[in-house]
């Protein structure tokens, strides 16, 4: 790979010449060993918006400098600052689920904070950043109507209960979001709350939306509008009636929650 463009890894097993059946067949390992070590970085994607053809670099051409070996003292309290940069205000329940740390490597994290600020969201202890606090404090009006995909962080960056993700999910609708995994699945957000849940169409051209309450639909058009340029792809809006949880449906549901849930009845 070195002095290369990245390849792939049907590229990288061509640039092998002739190996075993068994080489062969440990490559795709091989190469993602590597990536958790730093050796090689995934970099681009080879195709289309839905494509997973993923080519490598080497780190060092990849990145412009070697990996370095971090004190992990100071690494988790730079991922606490980082974690609080994109998501906070955040408990320190969020922290300790989203990083899979335990609650004593946590709360020392945090404590080794000196730019971060005690704040209440929702009843609960919460931290922030503190050059970030004024902009809590006048955070504007909130109003907006945006699809969110599977997974989106929004979704997912908080501890799993009810509770902990409140500010994002009404306790009724977490079934309908959340599946018994934790997966969380395509949803609409209305002013910051999930009001419904979506699925596209790609090839049929249609998007659909299950509403869980009254929605602003010229804004849902909108944002379907913008989906449809990003993607290159005409697509028409369609409505379905307000769903029920997940579990509804089979296995793998929150990947098509509208689909997969009426096949299943």
């Amino acid at each position: 790979m070195t002095g290369r463009q990245p390849m792939t890894v049907p590229e990288i097993r061509a640039a092998l010449g002739p190996v075993t059946a068994e080489e062969k067949d440990g490559l795709q390992y091989i190469v993602a060993m590597m990536g958790r070590f730093g050796r090689i970085v995934r970099a681009q994607v080879r195709g289309g918006w839905r494509s997973d053809n993923y080519s490598y670099a080497l780190w060092d051409d990849w990145v412009g400098e070697p990996l370095t070996e971090a004190d992990p003292v100071a690494a988790r309290m730079d991922v606490a600052r980082r974690y609080l940069r994109a998501f906070g205000p955040a408990t320190t329940d969020d922290l300790k689920w989203w990083t899979g740390w335990g609650k004593r490597i946590t709360v020392t994290a945090l404590d080794g904070l000196d730019d971060v600020v005690p704040v209440q969201v929702n009843g609960l202890d919460s931290w922030l950043l503190a050059d970030e606090r004024d902009q809590l404090a006048e955070p504007g009006d909130g109003r907006s109507v945006r699809l969110l995909p599977v997974w989106d962080p929004y979704f997912m960056a908080y501890a799993t209960s009810p509770k902990g993700r409140a500010r994002q999910v009404a306790e009724a609708d977490y079934p309908r979001i959340y599946d018994k995994a934790g997966n969380g699945t395509s949803t609409v957000i209305q002013d910051g709350m999930a009001a419904g849940i979506w699925e596209l169409n790609a090839d049929g051209g249609v998007l659909t939306v299950a509403p869980f309450t009254e929605l602003r639909w010229d804004d849902v058009e909108a944002e379907v509008a913008n989906l449809a340029t990003v993607i290159d792809t005409g697509l028409r809006l369609e409505r379905a009636p307000g769903p029920g949880p997940l579990s509804d449906g089979p296995r793998n549901t929150f990947l098509s929650p509208i689909s997969l849930r009426m096949t299943a009845k």
